[in-house]
């Protein structure tokens, strides 16, 4: 039987908040990784996540199904993580999460791959939010192309860097009062981000029923105020919070979806609103949930005891450890059987944030500037290329000792 050293898995999506932690459950795991991404030289930052030589990055944009089927040559399986919650330029919710999700498993299928498929709660080919439909068009897409592919729908994801948490905790930053939409009713079921991980790794390992849907939800069933609280207390910040009709929400959300950073809101995202996003009663009847794969759901509670394990791992396989906040950049204590993670914006104000947090904002903004761009036909020359332009620019100015390095390599 081979091992996981023989096996190469082709994450699309893999730079982003739920990919990198993909890719390091999978590192754990010895799977040798092929990170597929529209702009491959701005994923530098996934290798200290395994070992040397574990992940390479390629360029591959879902868009293209040329470039998807060249990402997923010679790969035993493929995950697909690619999803948008507000369209940009070609980057539209058809041609990333309807289209694209069939682009991916097709191509997996034409080789014998198996598939795994990241989708949402809340998937309803009926539903009134675009989002929504193309998130089920998308796994229609999946079954149809590979009707063994396993299909993992998260609620709401949290975790370090998430854009959650973090994006409140921002808001409550420049704005003396937060907006509850819909009064802040709306029934949600955050997940760790590492539980989702984990998920993914098991149901790589085969260890997911074929052809099933699953549905991964946190411990707690929780409101939007009382997240909007917790996230407060954390922030150590005292903000007014004001109910907002869904109407009034939907007719701000026509300049908010044109706003940067926290403040952008989209009419699409007022009316997913409406609806609970919570594991169904189906699901947990049939054992498609984390339970059902043998994870227990990590606590997000603020000081809450947790279990002997982290948030991606069963129980008995790491020391206890405290969860101390839902929002904010992770830093190690110095006791190395608990975590902190630090409150990104409790006292950071101004350019200070970017000291805390990893340059993703230029990442994003490059990655949105590329939208456009076709696949490059020079897939591999790219980090090669890169390589050497960071070393003629190298600060000891000596032509000779760049020669020698590069006979060296």
């Amino acid at each position: 039987m081979a091992s996981n050293l023989d096996t190469l898995v082709t994450v699309f999506g893999g730079s982003g908040f739920v990919g990198r932690n993909v890719v390091r459950a999978l590192c754990k795991r010895d799977y040798r990784i092929r990170v597929a991404v529209r702009r491959p030289e701005l994923a530098g930052h996934l290798q200290p996540l395994g070992k040397v030589g574990q992940i390479h990055a390629v360029q591959a944009n879902l868009r293209y199904p040329e470039s998807v089927e060249a990402a997923m040559r010679g790969s035993h399986a493929a995950i697909n993580l690619v999803g948008i919650l507000a369209e940009s330029g070609a980057q539209t919710f058809e041609a990333v999460q309807g289209l694209g999700a069939g682009a991916v498993a097709k191509a997996a299928s034409a080789i014998g791959a198996r598939m795994v498929h990241v989708s949402a709660i809340g998937a309803d080919e009926n539903s009134p939010s675009r989002y929504a439909r193309t998130k089920a068009a998308g796994e229609k897409a999946v079954l149809a192309a590979a009707p063994t592919a396993t299909i993992l729908r998260p609620s709401v994801v949290f975790g370090p860097e998430d854009q959650f948490t973090n994006r409140f905790a921002s808001l409550a930053q420049i704005s003396p009062v937060l907006p509850l939409i819909g009064a802040g009713v709306t029934k949600l079921q955050p997940v760790y981000v590492g539980d989702v991980a984990t998920a993914v790794a098991d149901a790589v390992d085969g260890k997911a029923k074929e052809g099933a849907i699953y549905e991964l939800g946190g411990p707690e069933v929780l409101t939007m105020r009382e997240i909007m609280e917790i996230i407060l207390r954390i922030t150590e910040r005292r903000r007014m919070l004001v109910s907002l009709p869904f109407g009034l929400a939907k007719l701000q959300a026509l300049l908010l979806q044109f706003a940067p950073g926290p403040l952008k809101l989209t009419p699409d995202q007022v009316v997913l609103l409406r609806s609970d996003n919570v594991v169904s009663h189906a699901a947990k009847a049939a054992g498609l949930t984390l339970e059902g794969l043998g994870i227990t759901p990590d606590c997000q509670r603020v000081g809450a005891k947790r279990r002997p394990m982290t948030g991606s791992a069963r129980a008995g396989t790491k020391p206890p450890m405290r969860v101390f906040a839902i929002a904010g950049a992770a830093a190690r204590c110095n006791n190395k059987h608990r975590w902190l993670w630090v409150p990104a914006f409790a006292r950071v104000r101004g350019d200070d944030v970017e000291k805390i947090l990893p340059p993703h904002r230029q990442r994003d903004q490059a990655e949105r500037a590329d939208d456009d761009a076709p696949p490059r036909e020079q897939r591999e020359a790219v980090a090669r290329d890169v390589s050497q332009k960071r070393l003629h620019h190298d600060h000891r100015g000596n032509e000779r000792h760049h020669k020698a390095d590069r006979d060296d390599a």
